[in-house]
């Protein structure tokens, strides 16, 4: 029996994709280290330098607390879910290709091949952080781990992926700490944030193609093992049938919620601590250490609760299109950041601090929603989608 796509997936799809965007924006639109010291809505003439010294002392305070916030639960956890649907997308498209006799191998590969085409065009044009590149390469990985995920019990796969996904962040600590890689890298090195994203065209995508290259390497070191996991847990879910009612691994989910909710809440309490440089660099190694596996516990208990709303509330048809169409939503979101703070559209680089940008990333996600929801309404699919169909094959 085929799987009908359940909803629910494009309700968590559309919400991850609001937590993806919150945590992308500041990259975009703010230099690294000067979001706390950023004034918002104040101008120097209008105040005394005593005045002023006050706002700005606010405005850092302010600041803090948002990159706080965003670090406590948003960060990671909303794209860990988009990876645990991915997974379990896979696993859809893989019952229905093989059910017609179609080659899902080979449909697979080029898949994979073209997320990373995509990602690469996004990365230097758009997006110097895009995880187009590092989700084609962890599904190529991915392959090999299918049956696999299948047939040993679920408790080990998940201690071998946690055990594998502490030594690829040993080893990307030991590159970081290498003077001799930093300099190699360049002095922007993972400087995502880069005052070359305010000026113009040619300077942003010299920097995004050049340095950009730096971060997706050890993107692809961070990530691989912690989507692996998602990817393998979204994999086995739809094997298990966990999106249909009274399904027993729902209902082991829930069982799970209180211990899942303390571990994931104190770990990424100490990594958002760290983001604000609250306790120094211990806080920080140890914060990213725990938040390792503090996100995916804090995305599962959002998980579960996305889909009971999602099961007792209408969502119009139109959200629901955006999520199925969550590519086209994702890299339109990019998009429009880059046009918004670049030299070359409207130059609103370093003018906000994060505090304000959080608003901002929402009404960038409300526009993209409604635009690729009305698009995939009147041509049935978002303006991405068939172009990584038509490289997969199908």
């Amino acid at each position: 029996m085929l799987t009908q796509r359940t909803h629910e997936v494009d309700v968590i799809r559309l919400v991850a994709l609001l937590g993806i965007c919150i945590v992308n924006i500041p990259t975009m639109g703010v230099s690294d280290g000067l979001s706390g010291e950023v004034i918002i809505g104040l101008e120097d003439e209008l105040f005394t330098a005593e005045a002023n010294d006050v706002a700005g002392a606010v405005s850092a305070e302010l600041n803090q607390y948002a990159k706080f916030f965003t670090g406590l639960f948003i960060d990671g956890k909303f794209l860990m879910l988009f990876s645990f649907v991915f997974g379990w997308g896979i696993a859809v498209q893989e019952k229905r290709i093989s059910s017609v006799g179609g080659d899902f191998k080979a449909y697979y590969f080029r898949r994979s091949f073209g997320l990373i085409l995509l990602g690469m065009i996004h990365m230097s044009f758009i997006f110097a952080g895009d995880i187009l590149i590092t989700y084609g390469i962890t599904c190529l990985i991915f392959w090999y781990l299918r049956d696999y995920v299948l047939r040993i019990p679920l408790k080990k796969f998940l201690w071998q992926m946690i055990r594998y996904q502490y030594l690829a962040a040993i080893l990307v600590g030991l590159i970081m700490a290498s003077t001799v890689m930093m300099d190699i890298a360049s002095p922007s090195f993972l400087d995502l944030g880069n005052d070359a994203l305010g000026g113009s065209f040619s300077e942003a995508t010299h920097y995004r193609f050049v340095d950009g290259g730096s971060f997706q390497i050890l993107s692809v070191f961070l990530f691989t093992f912690q989507g692996l996991m998602a990817f393998g847990l979204g994999y086995l879910a739809e094997h298990l049938g966990f999106f249909r009612e009274g399904s027993d691994s729902f209902q082991k989910l829930r069982s799970m919620l209180p211990r899942l909710f303390i571990f994931g809440f104190i770990s990424n309490v100490l990594y958002a601590l760290g983001m604000i440089e609250v306790g120094g660099g211990l806080t920080m190694g140890v914060g990213v250490l725990l938040w390792l596996v503090g996100a995916p516990a804090l995305a599962a208990v959002y998980l579960y609760y996305i889909v009971i709303v999602a099961r007792r509330i209408r969502i119009p048809e139109l959200l629901l299109l955006a999520g199925r169409n969550s590519l086209s939503v994702y890299v339109l979101q990019g998009l429009i950041a880059s046009l918004m703070f670049g030299g070359y559209g409207l130059g609103w680089f370093d003018e906000f601090g994060e505090l304000a940008l959080i608003p901002v990333s929402i009404g960038i996600y409300i526009v993209t929603v409604l635009i690729v929801g009305l698009y995939a309404k009147r041509f049935g699919r978002g303006f991405l989608e068939p172009v990584l169909r038509e490289i997969g094959g199908r």
